[in-house]
């Protein structure tokens, strides 16, 4: 079995929760002073303390479903706007990507009427660098997919989703000697056959 921790040793999962009631409140926080509302009256209509509101900003207390409606009701937002994104709706997938804007500078560039992602505007951004990786990973299994077997195929898979559901240890994982041999071997299996298809067409 595969244990992932983040940087700090804890379980990702644990770390995430941790950190959930101080995440909600600095979206409180944040959407509440851009409405020019003071923590006194947004405390007040929703019929609790500013002191309970306060902990709720400083991520002490995690306000629970029915108190979070009511203060993006108040706030005048989606309730998503204030909890952590779900992306099993597009609704939910839009909130994600409002928070990468947010928190990674991730920017919308149009080239050919097509809408494209980027994290270009920090130099050396580490998403960017996850991306490469992830891409070559694909682009990597995609090519020993060509030609292989069923069996093949379903290793390579396998393979795959071992490298996202372990992610970001993945990342970091050194490939063994036999893993390299294994890839070369695929590549080169692949260029003979492109090979043998050129010259099938010159004929």
């Amino acid at each position: 079995m595969i244990w992932v921790k983040n940087t700090f040793g804890q379980d990702p999962a644990d770390f995430n929760d941790d950190r959930a009631a101080y995440r909600i409140g600095q979206r409180i926080r944040k959407i509440r002073e851009a409405r020019h509302i003071s923590i006194a009256d947004l405390a007040r209509q929703i019929g609790t303390s500013a002191d309970m509101l306060q902990k709720y900003e400083n991520g002490q207390r995690k306000p629970k479903t029915d108190r979070l409606k009511d203060i993006a009701y108040v706030l005048n937002v989606s309730s998503l706007a204030l909890t952590d994104p779900v992306i099993t709706s597009y609704v939910g997938a839009m909130f994600a990507l409002f928070e990468l804007e947010e928190k990674h500078n991730m920017s919308l560039i149009e080239q050919d009427g097509k809408v494209y992602m980027t994290f270009s505007g920090i130099p050396n951004h580490p998403l960017n660098d996850c991306l490469r990786k992830w891409y070559k990973e694909k682009e990597s299994v995609r090519i020993r997919m060509e030609g292989a077997t069923e069996k093949e195929k379903e290793l390579l898979q396998q393979e795959y989703n071992d490298w996202e559901w372990t992610f970001p240890d993945a990342i970091s994982w050194k490939p063994s000697r036999r893993d390299k041999e294994r890839e070369k071997e695929a590549l080169e299996k692949r260029l003979k056959e492109l090979t043998e298809e050129l010259k099938n067409e010159d004929k």
